[in-house]
């Protein structure tokens, strides 16, 4: 355990591998944290386990926001929304 790696930045790859990119990217500061655990008492399974629940919470988190954000701006209608527009005759 020596000093606390850095997180590279995003680089133009495409979307469709930008996911592998953050991988590689996180990767080291995840060996790290569970060297921490490690080194504090757990064993690697239990954080390996506990940092799995914690990304999936995050993930649930973040859909469920991503969710709300477009119900909030797919207002039927509305400039921007993509919604079906108002029915003629109304």
């Amino acid at each position: 355990m020596g000093k606390k790696p850095k997180i590279l930045t995003p680089d133009r790859t495409d979307s469709f591998h930008r996911h592998e990119v953050c991988q590689r990217a996180l990767a080291p500061s995840f060996q790290n944290l569970c060297e921490q655990a490690q080194a504090a008492g757990w064993e690697e399974r239990e954080a390996a386990y506990a940092l799995m629940v914690l990304a999936a919470a995050k993930l649930k988190h973040a859909t469920t926001e991503a969710e709300t954000i477009s119900e909030v701006t797919d207002v039927p209608g509305e400039i921007g929304g993509t919604g079906p527009g108002p029915v003629e005759g109304d």
